[in-house]
């Protein structure tokens, strides 16, 4: 009996003498708010659309697109020019080169471009004697890529095929004076080459600073002459240095230079150069601009030794 009395008294005081457990062991404490400035557990937010991304609307470039443009774009240009012959006993043939191109975006707005390029050529050919050329060149259709950000720069790549659809023929003098449009346009010469069929992947890069627009492309063309089976590579680079003067008007300087890797071409002829200034001024719907144009060095076609052209381009967007 005693023992169980001592115990007993032995649990009660070991019970009254414990400490009590803390308030916050007693009842669990309520979850904190994070404050607003903290992001550490948030997912990353991606913009709904590529617009909080990109630039607004620029004037666009001569030799380049616009690389966000929001709309669908219908373009016509022209480039008229007169040349110096190579020989003094030949006479300064005129020549030029218009061009129409449609390019709208598809599925994901201003990342994705889908579009399509239809030339055309005019010369007089080297020995006079056929009169002039006027030419069909060849379509060219093309995908195109951008990846704006959201600080100043965006850059993209651009895939072109190129299809035989010119109908001039080898060693005539329709050929020659597609030659000679050419090389008002050096880039872009295959356009006019015979039986050509070509791929034309390219990188395009904008940067904005301020009033400045830096924009330019690199690429390659892989060329294939359906009739012989021979295939030649052209290297291109099209840039462009533009003021924005005012938000809807842009002076701008533009250059292209083509190179050519092909063993038949002496070292001196290879690299084609074209260099000009030019204005382009927007208006709502449509852009026009107006440009100068004159080789550097020699030009693409042996058969002159320089030239002088104008530009003119006419925009039109459709929302």
């Amino acid at each position: 009996m005693r023992r169980r009395f001592v115990a007993g008294a032995f649990v009660l005081a070991s019970a009254l003498l414990a400490p009590a457990p803390p308030a916050s062991a007693a009842a669990p404490r309520p979850l904190s708010r994070p404050r607003k400035d903290d992001r550490t557990a948030e997912m990353p937010k991606f913009p709904a659309s590529v617009d909080e991304l990109s630039a607004p609307r620029l004037p666009p470039p001569f030799v380049l697109p616009e690389l966000s443009h929001p709309y669908f774009d219908v373009s016509v240009g022209w480039l008229v020019g007169v040349a110096a012959p190579a020989r003094a006993e030949r006479t300064s043939p005129a020549m030029g080169i218009a061009r129409a191109t449609a390019e709208g975006d598809v599925i994901f707005p201003r990342r994705l471009y889908f579009g399509v390029t239809v030339p055309f050529a005019g010369a007089l050919a080297p020995d006079a004697s056929s009169g002039a050329k006027t030419l069909l060149g060849n379509v060219e259709a093309h995908v195109r890529v951008v990846f704006p950000l959201p600080t100043w720069l965006a850059f993209g790549g651009v895939l072109g095929i190129v299809a035989p659809t010119a109908r001039h023929a080898h060693g005539t003098g329709a050929e020659a004076a597609s030659t000679i449009a050419a090389s008002l346009e050096p880039t872009d010469a295959v356009f006019f080459a015979p039986d050509a069929f070509a791929i034309r992947p390219a990188m395009d890069v904008r940067v904005l600073r301020g009033a400045f627009v830096i924009q330019a492309r690199q690429g390659i063309d892989i060329v294939l002459d359906t009739a012989t089976g021979r295939a030649v590579t052209v290297g291109r680079f099209l840039g462009h240095l533009g003021l924005r003067v005012k938000r809807d008007v842009e002076l701008s300087i533009e250059g292209t230079q083509a190179y050519l890797f092909d063993e038949r071409v002496q070292d001196r002829r290879r690299a084609a150069v074209t260099l000009g200034p030019g204005a382009m001024l927007s208006l709502g719907t449509i852009d026009v601009g107006a440009a100068v144009v004159t080789s550097v060095f020699e030009p693409l076609s042996g058969e002159i030794d320089r030239f002088v052209a104008a530009r003119v381009s006419l925009v039109a967007h459709i929302p």
